[in-house]
C-alpha cells in the first residue's frame, strides 16, 4: 500500500556510540539544499547529563553533539527547514517527544 504522505528526505541523522568512552553523538548531515544556509537543528539528552544542541543556519551539517548515556536512554533527533522556512522532523521522530529513544 503507498505512503500517503511521501517523504521527502532532506538529511539524515546519525546517532554514533563509543562503548570505551561511554559516549553518544549525534550529527546531521544535509541531503538538500547542500551549500545554502538553512536552519539545520540536531541534539543530544541522555539521562545522567546535560541537554545539547546545535540548532542554526547550516550549509552542510549540523553537530556534533555529544552526551554520557552509558547504562541509561537518550532521545535524540534532528529538524531541517527548507528554502521557505518550513520545518521537516525526521522520520523515525516519536510526534510525543519530537525525537526517537535509544537505551544503551
Amino acid at each position: 500500500m503507498p505512503c500517503p504522505h511521501p517523504v521527502w528526505e532532506i538529511g539524515t541523522v546519525h546517532l554514533l556510540y563509543n562503548p570505551l568512552a561511554a559516549y553518544g553523538c549525534t550529527v546531521t548531515l544535509k541531503s538538500a539544499y547542500v551549500g545554502a544556509l538553512t536552519r539545520t537543528q540536531v541534539y543530544l539528552d541522555p539521562e545522567s547529563t546535560s541537554f545539547a544542541v546545535d540548532d542554526g543556519k547550516r550549509l552542510y551539517a549540523a553537530g556534533p553533539t555529544y552526551g554520557y548515556v552509558r547504562g541509561g536512554c537518550a532521545i535524540w533527533g534532528d529538524f531541517m527547514a527548507d528554502a521557505a522556512g518550513s520545518i521537516h522532523y525526521h522520520d523515525r521522530a516519536n510526534p510525543a517527544i519530537g525525537g526517537s529513544v535509544t537505551c544503551f
